[in-house]
């Protein structure tokens, strides 16, 4: 079977997030989720994104989370408008529609008692 012109030029495909710069930890730290930084609980989300030419992040989406219903997708989407991701690039060449998987993590301190 011959691939089709989609796959060819990489749209649809997720790629492996390349960092223009790496998000800090004070950066995740303002939209780290209230209720589980309180009961001590770490977790994170992956996110699909579309780079912009300004390597900013557009349309992301949350593909997975976990734990869940702690708002560690949510969180992830929100600090992502702050990240700068290179575009993903196929053949040299820059993947105009394609997607990069944007890995974003939370680690809360267990409470004191």
């Amino acid at each position: 079977p011959t691939p089709s012109p989609m796959a060819e030029s990489g749209e649809g495909r997720l790629f492996p997030a390349s960092w223009a710069e790496m998000p800090s930890q004070r950066l995740l730290g303002k939209h780290n989720p209230p209720r589980p930084r309180y009961e001590g609980v770490s977790g994170g989300a992956l996110l699909a994104c579309h780079v912009l030419p300004s390597r900013r992040l557009a349309d992301c989406e949350v593909l997975r989370e976990t734990p869940e219903g702690y708002g560690f997708g949510k969180a992830a989407r929100e600090a992502a408008t702050d990240f700068r991701v290179n575009p993903p690039m196929l053949g040299g060449q820059v993947v105009a529609r394609g997607r990069v998987a944007i890995p974003v993590a939370f680690r809360n301190r267990e409470p004191r008692p």
